[in-house]
């Protein structure tokens, strides 16, 4: 028994010995002896970025769905939905030209809404209103959704409903 505390002292001692010795270097390469092979350890680095995340009052902003995909009726399905949810809509037009995916512009100061109408679609990130813009009249909206065909097709498929006799 007092040969193997021994032994942990012993081998303690040497480790205290090689990290004293070659100090916490992550380079620092250890010697094992015998097959004259080199082992080098690397420090794992690790960084942590810190998120903010804005709260966006959906009330607070106007948004106006254009419907750019061609389906009849997909603008005015999208704004109900999203009327539901809690966004303030105005009411749906048709867009200027079609377009296969689905894009979210906003006026200037308007972004973090615009943003928060990106991902509440799941669409990619908002971008400034171009100009000529994508619809008519804008009206009174701050963030304009030109729906193509990527989620009007998904919204226009009717859910499948039961009906029970008696």
């Amino acid at each position: 028994m007092a040969a193997r505390g021994v032994l942990v002292v012993v081998i303690a001692a040497l480790l205290g010995i090689l990290i004293l010795k070659n100090g916490f270097d992550s380079s620092a390469s250890v010697n094992t002896g015998g097959s004259g092979a080199t082992t080098t350890t690397a420090a794992a680095t690790s960084t942590t970025i810190a998120t903010t995340t804005t709260t966006v009052n959906k009330a607070s902003f106007t948004v106006l769905v254009a419907n750019a995909s061609g389906t009849q009726g997909a603008a005015g399905r999208l704004s109900d939905k999203m009327k539901a949810d809690g966004f303030t809509m105005a009411a749906p037009v048709t867009a200027t030209g079609k377009s296969d995916t689905t894009k979210v512009y906003y006026l200037s100061g308007y972004e973090a809404a615009a943003g928060s109408v990106a991902s509440y679609l799941a669409v990619g990130a908002p971008e400034p209103m171009p100009e000529p813009k994508p619809v008519a009249d804008l009206g009174q909206a701050q963030v304009l959704v030109v729906e193509g065909r990527d989620i009007a097709s998904s919204a226009a498929t009717p859910q499948p409903t039961t009906t029970t006799t008696g």
